[in-house]
């Protein structure tokens, strides 16, 4: 298996875990909160927000350049959140679930378009791809868990 398609593969599973969690959830639960004050909705927009901004990253490095989440630090991720969800809170559920998709859709055409040797164990796109995947399947534990102890 190609790097490439090992990275592709883990973002799919992960994918297909999340969307097993919330898959069948009605729209007034997936609305009500889970995890804190985040909803369903809100933890799908604030997936494709990452999955937007990190497309870019990867186009960025690609062309050479410094990505953005060169800047990120792990004691600064509720700054991040904050500032990629702001404007996602408002957005109809519809437009949450359509941008959940497209932002996948973008980041693996942006995986695709990377030569190889930039998808090889140590480099900056696996860490990327790792973390992303880890950070989704968190997620989708977080709703099964809610649904397990709500009944739902």
């Amino acid at each position: 298996m190609s790097d490439r398609d090992e990275l592709l593969s883990r973002l799919q599973e992960s994918r297909d875990e999340l969307v097993s969690a919330i898959r069948g959830l009605p729209e007034d639960k997936l609305t009500a909160p889970l995890a804190g004050e985040w909803t369903a909705k809100d933890i799908m927009a604030h997936i494709a927000s990452w999955d937007e901004f990190s497309a870019s990253d990867l186009r960025r490095i690609g062309c050479g350049r410094i990505p953005c989440l060169a800047a990120f630090r792990e004691t600064e991720v509720d700054d991040w959140n904050a500032f990629l969800m702001r404007p996602r809170r408002i957005f109809p559920l519809p437009q949450v679930q359509a941008e959940f998709e497209e932002g996948r859709a973008a980041l693996v055409a942006a995986l695709k378009d990377l030569p190889e040797a930039l998808l090889a164990r140590g480099t900056m796109v696996r860490n990327i791809v790792a973390v992303f995947a880890n950070h989704e399947k968190d997620h989708a534990r977080q709703v099964r868990e809610w649904r397990q102890e709500h009944g739902v």
